[in-house]
């Protein structure tokens, strides 16, 4: 069997949690995008779709698979998205961890900074 990177999503939508628990398969070129294909199907299962916000949350996986030093092990990723009933829409300002270098093991945090879109 091939190795597999663990992924667990939640989607909370008002009161309501639930949770998702898939792999994709460890792969350096594949991950980033089995990772936003299984992500993309799991907002479109909970009914919720919201255009094209996964593609620009996954960035920060990207870099950390591709990254041309040395090949990071990933133990997992775990996505949170609270799903709004109302329109809105957003551009990504900027993507920020809590830390500039990291161990193997070690957990990250990353936070994505939003601006309203001007019509």
């Amino acid at each position: 069997m091939p190795d597999m990177l663990p992924v667990e999503v939640q989607i909370i939508s008002g009161s309501k949690k639930k949770k998702y628990q898939f792999q994709v398969i460890r792969n350096r070129e594949l991950c980033p995008y089995f990772t936003l294909y299984s992500l993309y199907n799991t907002i479109l299962v909970a009914e919720k779709l919201r255009g094209d916000a996964c593609l620009r949350m996954l960035l920060p996986l990207y870099a950390v698979v591709q990254n041309r030093f040395e090949e990071a092990r990933i133990k997992g990723v775990k996505f949170q998205i609270e799903l709004q009933e109302r329109i809105k829409s957003s551009r990504i300002k900027g993507v920020r961890v809590d830390k500039k270098a990291v161990k193997p093991g070690e957990e990250i945090q990353a936070t994505v900074v939003l601006s309203r879109r001007r019509a």
